[in-house]
């Protein structure tokens, strides 16, 4: 009788130490994977031109988020004309892979004035964001300053490389405000 408490006691004992080594190898695979996502540092601001400045109102978002702004920004005294379109990416085996299909991407064929010495801001949709990771709204776009300071009407047409604004998705991540 009492070998048979040993043994008992014994596979009480092994069944123990195999659910917490399972707990234990679960919370380091996802502590491993979270380290990496902290490492990163998402670039989100962008240099249109002297003066001109783009950027994400943050670099973290929450898991589910649908939308984010943008904030441009016109510290010159040239009146801005642009129009945009954006996808949204993201980053997988340290490939970008867009998200979506054509129905969620986004262009606008409207022309919008932002002023010298202004500051505007953009509401960026997205499909629904379920997963925590490295991601980018690769933003599409065309600007235009119109200058009649001289009198001469200049209108400078620049088209724009698409520009990267880089955030993560984590789940501990507080919404825009």
């Amino acid at each position: 009788m009492p070998v048979h408490k040993e043994l008992m006691f014994l596979m009480k004992r092994i069944l123990l130490f195999i659910m917490l080594s399972t707990l234990a190898l679960s919370s380091c695979h996802l502590g491993v994977e979270n380290a990496h996502l902290r490492n990163i540092v998402p670039n989100n601001t962008r240099t249109v031109a002297d003066g001109i400045t783009m950027r994400l109102l943050q670099d973290r978002y929450p898991l589910d988020t649908r939308e984010m702004t943008i904030v441009l920004e016109n510290q010159t005294d040239l009146d801005l004309l642009y129009g945009y379109g954006w996808i949204i990416e993201k980053q997988e085996d340290g490939v970008w892979q867009t998200l979506g299909n054509r129905n969620d991407w986004l262009f606008q064929m409207v022309a919008y004035i932002l002023e010298g010495n202004e500051v505007t801001t953009v509401t960026v949709k997205t499909p629904a964001l379920r997963e925590e990771g490295f991601y980018r709204v690769k933003w599409i776009a065309t600007f235009s300053w119109y200058d009649d300071s001289d009198s001469g009407n200049e209108v400078i047409i620049t088209p724009s490389e698409p520009m990267d604004f880089e955030f993560l998705v984590l789940r501990n991540a507080r919404a825009e405000p």
